[in-house]
């Protein structure tokens, strides 16, 4: 018989990381705890600091933009 596969929502994964980067539960325990492989959260945590950077950047952007219109609009 197939096993199914789990879907792990988006909300999910951030909970299991949340617990994970507050020194909560190691990621063992984790794994455990949902039942799924270390190596999983272990490609979580590396996708949430690679995007991590593009998320900054775009703020950065707004916030840059935001300002220039301030300084056009006081000229």
């Amino acid at each position: 018989m197939k096993k199914h596969k789990r879907v792990i929502t988006p909300e999910q994964k951030v909970k299991i990381l949340r617990k994970l980067l507050e020194n909560s539960k190691s990621i063992s325990q984790l794994a455990e705890q949902y039942e799924i492989s270390p190596n999983l959260i272990y490609r979580w945590k590396k996708q949430l600091f690679e995007e991590a950077v593009e998320i900054f950047k775009h703020i950065s952007k707004t916030f840059e933009t935001k300002k220039d219109r301030v300084i056009k609009e006081l000229k």
